[in-house]
């Protein structure tokens, strides 16, 4: 978490000036989101798919309906929040999907490479699979016209979701054989950077919010259900036996991935996607909300991490 903020940190200051923010930031952010986390994606997954040999498709499966599972109940709970009137909730359709997507992968990835074996770290990559096939397809439609039909679904192919399929592809085929070495070493240079530059254009992105938030009911309701009470409700959780699917530190890896997917803070992508299709007032509302947010969980998610490795860490 030290790195994650001091990198963050930096990509804040760097791209903190209006003028860098404008013409040095959406070049950086377009390089690290279309060129080195797809060259990670189809670099990591070959090198870590011997890793799954003996887990067989449910142990990759389950990291899939995972996703679905987590971003129904976050769904769900929003919606719940979003309807007591004692949270007083201004813009509904917003609350709701901040609550409901998390930031899946920028931040828990760097956390989790650390953590975890490589089989976790393979199994994520389903997960983020589903979550981006959830974010462009589903949670687009809703950001643009506040509600969603079969009507407006419609299959969109992000950069991420094509390089995530290439490396299952190369993964399953055993067509990694086939690249030369020199290119292999410069893929995995650009892939170990990669994390680090995600965590340095999230710094840059938060940089970008620069309308002046009033902290009120919704905001302190909206933190304490999601950083506070549902990563813990997800700890108690995460003590359920797990099945081991031949891998000794899968148990471990699950709920220490359980508890991270809980804790981190709203995906930045939905502010993106908030300013280039919605109006001013939801674009200042889902700012403020993710600005409060990321600066919490420099506290919570520590602190959340902290207690699952001293309970579970084998």
């Amino acid at each position: 978490m030290g790195r994650l903020a001091v990198l963050g940190g930096i990509g804040f200051l760097v791209f903190r000036p209006a003028v860098s923010q404008q013409r040095a930031y959406p070049p950086f952010v377009s390089l690290v989101l279309n060129v080195m986390l797809p060259i990670y994606f189809v670099h990591r997954v070959p090198a870590g798919w011997a890793s799954t040999a003996g887990l067989g498709v449910g142990f990759l499966g389950l990291f899939f309906g995972l996703c679905l599972v987590m971003i129904a109940l976050q769904t769900w709970i929003g919606v719940a929040l979003a309807r007591f009137p004692g949270t007083a909730v201004s813009m509904r359709t917003q609350f709701v999907m901040l609550f409901a997507l998390q930031n899946a992968g920028f931040l828990p990835l760097p956390i989790l490479e650390r953590l975890v074996s490589d089989s976790i770290i393979i199994a994520t990559f389903f997960y983020l699979f589903a979550y981006n096939l959830v974010l462009w397809s589903i949670a687009l439609p809703i950001i643009k016209d506040g509600r969603f039909s079969l009507r407006s679904f419609r299959f969109r192919l992000s950069p991420s979701l094509a390089a995530m399929a290439i490396g299952f592809l190369i993964a399953v085929t055993g067509a990694d054989r086939f690249i030369p070495d020199t290119a292999d070493r410069i893929m995995g240079r650009i892939a170990d950077v990669a994390l680090d530059a995600i965590l340095v254009a999230l710094g840059g992105a938060l940089a970008g919010i620069r309308d002046r938030v009033r902290v009120r009911r919704e905001h302190l309701v909206f933190l304490s259900a999601k950083l506070l009470v549902y990563p813990a409700v997800m700890i108690g959780i995460a003590a359920l036996p797990w099945p081991g699917f031949g891998d000794p530190e899968f148990a471990w890896g699950m709920r220490a991935f359980l508890v991270l997917q809980a804790a981190v803070p709203p995906a930045t992508q939905i502010l993106v996607l908030t300013k280039s299709i919605a109006g001013e007032e939801a674009t200042h509302y889902t700012g403020g909300m993710i600005l409060l947010t990321y600066l919490a969980s420099l506290l919570t998610i520590p602190a959340f991490m902290a207690i699952t490795i001293l309970l579970y860490a084998t």
